[in-house]
């Protein structure tokens, strides 16, 4: 209460009062982002007090009691009660560090058949990954084509999500084709299918076709645009050693092998007729038995149809109308080829 006492200049007197009362205090306060910082590509709530009849004016021009902000900077607020006392507070948002996600490795997004490559993530100090595949290393190595994720955390908690798609491409066809065995005197071509990007023969020589007068093995690396690679060989002998390793190994086996798939010729070299063993060691599967001459042409297929797993099958190759030299029997199942020669011997 507050009093006066009024006295005028005859002496008179005259006493009043006013009694004031005391308005609720506004407690003005800022909630919300308790860490005071912001990730890039964030954004988060900022509220003041609740309470009848306030009002709030913020200096972004809002008139809410809550606000979103996906920026730094400071954020002031003037919250007023219904007797119009105000109280002004303000918050100030920094940017966290922010994360620039990139995946490095296999820069032209391929990955050859049986190829095994590493693909990495940034590295810093604190952080953690989680890929798609499961593993939480900053580098992976993968070897089948997909869609690659990982998402990068640092340590004040900010995310950054990035990916690579990679594509599988296969390796160039690596078949030599020439005609063999070498007669005395003789210059023969052995030739790999053209199309390539580069060839490089154990010769030395850099081109699809080389062409050779000596008996010995030859090999070559066949490269496609893309990086991939195969390699292949031929092995030139006389025409006096064909025959007498047909004279002598009646019945020579060569098991070969590739992934899945397992084969053995008998006889090989042979006369008119070889058999061709064959087995998968995958789940039941779906094969194929083929031979190609030395050209790449397809001279006949000998099975189509589904083989149990470690199941073996046999077929016969009867060549009696076909000219003398290479054969190449060719098991397929799927992407996968297992590609075995036989030597064909006319007496």
């Amino acid at each position: 209460m507050y009093c006066v006492t009024v006295t005028n200049a005859s002496g008179c007197t005259s006493f009043c009062s006013k009694t004031i009362t005391l308005s609720g205090a506004i407690n003005c306060s800022i909630t919300g982002c308790s860490s005071n910082t912001i990730c890039a590509g964030q954004t988060v709530s900022l509220c003041t007090i609740a309470g009848a009849g306030y009002s709030y004016e913020w200096t972004t021009g809002e008139n809410t009691r809550c606000i979103s902000v996906n920026s730094p900077g400071t954020y002031c607020v003037t919250v007023t009660n219904a007797s119009g006392c105000s109280s002004v507070c303000s918050k100030t948002i920094t940017l966290n560090g922010s994360i620039n996600c990139t995946i490095t490795g296999c820069d032209n997004n391929t990955i050859c058949t049986g190829q095994t490559l590493s693909l990495c993530t940034i590295a810093g100090a604190g952080y953690t990954y989680e890929w798609t595949t499961g593993e939480n290393t900053r580098c992976i190595s993968i070897n089948t084509p997909g869609t690659y994720c990982v998402t990068v955390t640092n340590a004040s908690g900010c995310t950054s999500v990035c990916s690579k798609i990679i594509r599988l491409v296969n390796a160039p066809s690596c078949l030599i084709s020439g005609n063999t065995p070498l007669s005395t005197g003789q210059t023969i071509q052995l030739c790999v299918p053209t199309g390539s990007a580069s060839y490089l023969w154990s010769t030395g020589a850099t081109t699809p076709c080389i062409a050779v007068s000596a008996i010995g093995t030859y090999a070559v690396t066949v490269t496609n645009a893309n990086g991939c690679s195969s390699v292949c060989s031929v092995r030139v002998l006389s025409m006096s050693a064909y025959r007498d390793s047909v004279n002598t190994t009646s019945r020579g086996h060569l098991l070969i092998s590739s992934g899945k798939l397992e084969a053995q010729s008998f006889p090989n070299p042979f006369v008119n007729k070889t058999t061709i063993e064959f087995r998968s060691h995958d789940s039941t599967a779906h094969l194929t038995v083929d031979v190609f001459n030395v050209q790449g042409i397809k001279v006949a297929k000998l099975f189509d149809g589904k083989v149990a797993a470690e199941e073996v099958q046999s077929v016969a190759f009867d060549a009696a109308n076909l000219p003398e030299g290479f054969y190449i029997y060719r098991i397929s199942s799927g992407e996968s080829r297992l590609n075995g020669r036989i030597v064909l011997i006319k007496h």
